[in-house]
């Protein structure tokens, strides 16, 4: 099987309240990497080679610098021979920080960066990325554009504790409670948590347990029923047809089979 090189930095203290990390994926003979239902938006940056998605009905190729939002459901992306990208995902509301855009606009959407930024700081970072010694070095540059762009925001305190509580219950939670001790309506707390999370919140906690189910069957292989009932599911039928709905495997094939990301 043909490998791919993955290896993962954590921003500076300048950034870290808004990203959660880069990643630099490089690609000598080509590969195809799955991408589970992402939770959090993320920026790629090619700096060489080519990608493009497979997961649609023709090969999409991408443009050198795009944004993704969540994405609800499974991507494949293909990395032709000699590729290179810097994949930046952003903390919750971070990238909001750096673009301005209600973020369910973005739900399962990818753009140009173009979008946001001028395309001739954006060639001009690509060029230096490519031209960099090492991926340390890749980072700092990185980090330079970042913050000429960064506008420091704040949010409805109660959608953060939303967020907050999803994320350390691992989606295992009633999303109506919640709202309950929110002292928020359903109404309001649906709207603002799709225009500054970027999806709504019941979808939001599916992708937040579907990828800790995921990361749990890899990490620890395990009776399928017992992995279920941990995780909060009913039983082991409603458990298979979530997997199976947002990443097209079946629950028994995660943890020996396709490496997710």
């Amino acid at each position: 099987m043909k490998t791919i090189n993955m290896t993962e930095y954590l921003p500076s203290s300048t950034l870290s309240d808004f990203i959660q990390s880069y990643r630099f994926i490089e690609s000598a003979e080509g590969n195809i990497n799955y991408i589970l239902p992402n939770a959090s938006p993320t920026i790629a940056i090619r700096y060489r080679g080519q990608f493009a998605y497979r997961h649609t009905p023709l090969p999409q190729t991408l443009d050198p610098a795009i944004v993704t939002g969540i994405t609800p459901t499974l991507r494949k992306i293909e990395y032709l021979p000699n590729t290179a990208a810097l994949i930046i995902t952003f903390k919750p509301f971070g990238i909001l920080h750096f673009i301005n855009i209600p973020l369910h606009e973005l739900l399962a959407v990818t753009l140009s960066l173009e979008n946001f930024f001028p395309a001739s700081a954006l060639m001009s970072i690509q060029e230096q990325l490519a031209s960099a010694p090492s991926n340390k070095e890749r980072v700092k540059i990185i980090e330079q554009f970042l913050v000429l762009y960064l506008k420091p925001k704040k949010w409805d305190p109660r959608i953060q504790e939303a967020v907050r509580e999803i994320n350390i219950t691992h989606g295992n939670i009633r999303i109506r409670e919640l709202i309950q001790k929110l002292y928020i309506s359903q109404d309001a707390f649906e709207k603002k948590f799709r225009k500054y999370v970027g999806a709504a919140p019941k979808q939001y906690a599916r992708i937040i347990r579907m990828r800790h189910t995921v990361q749990q069957l890899q990490q620890s292989p395990r009776n399928i029923l017992d992995t279920a009932l941990e995780l909060g599911y009913y039983d082991q039928a409603h458990f298979t047809k979530d997997i199976k709905q947002l990443t097209s495997i079946a629950p028994g094939k995660i943890s020996t089979g396709t490496k997710f990301w």
